[in-house]
């Protein structure tokens, strides 16, 4: 099973209020939380919140577009708190990407909506690599169910990046986030890891993601 992890007191305020969180605040009240109680809290994060920054922003809508990208920016600095290595440094720079966003758009130097996507695309590239990664470990651990949630949720932020980006997505990616996905949910229904065929898309998907990392 995937382990609870340590939530600070700050950053689910921070998530919850709107607010930004910085890596230099106190986080020393921390609140346990389950992985599935997390996971579903943030079914659509940080998506909604970017689709709303954006939206706002082309409304002139200052304050809140830049709320929104705070917003994306605290859950994304809440999620390299349970990453592994690999993943942890390409999202806490994410989070400070997005935070420095937000900041510039409430100073007005942000001219064009191209600046938020690019800062969108990244930001969905690194929780891309974040959840294969928590998808391999928690399959490793024997929790095929967690696995599940977390691959069909590398396979849409696969999807959101490269839609992010601007870029044509190519065939063969866009195969690799459907059946990525589809393994995923099946898995998520209690259904075994190899008859799934989530193995062989779990691979599948980590290579388009190194791809795209490539590209973007």
């Amino acid at each position: 099973m995937i382990t609870p992890f340590k939530l600070s007191g700050l950053a689910l305020a921070a998530l919850l209020s709107s607010a930004a969180i910085h890596a230099d605040e106190d986080v020393s009240d921390p609140v346990v939380v389950q992985a599935s109680d997390w996971n579903l809290m943030i079914d659509e994060m940080p998506e909604q919140e970017i689709e709303a920054a954006k939206t706002s922003f082309i409304a002139r809508e200052w304050d809140k577009a830049a709320m929104h990208i705070q917003r994306a920016a605290s859950f994304t600095r809440i999620e390299a708190s349970r990453a592994s290595s690999a993943g942890k440094d390409m999202l806490q720079k994410s989070a400070k990407d997005l935070s420095d966003l937000g900041e510039r758009v409430i100073s007005g130097s942000v001219s064009t909506v191209t600046e938020l996507d690019k800062d969108f695309s990244e930001a969905q590239e690194s929780l891309a690599v974040h959840y294969h990664e928590l998808a391999s470990r928690a399959h490793e651990a024997g929790d095929d169910i967690s696995a599940g949630n977390y691959l069909a949720k590398a396979a849409d932020s696969l999807h959101a990046a490269v839609t992010w980006s601007g870029m044509k997505a190519t065939e063969t990616t866009d195969l690799v986030v459907q059946e990525s996905r589809h393994a995923g949910v099946v898995l998520k229904s209690g259904a075994d890891w190899s008859l799934s065929k989530a193995e062989e898309w779990s691979l599948k998907l980590h290579d388009s993601i190194v791809e795209f990392g490539k590209r973007l």
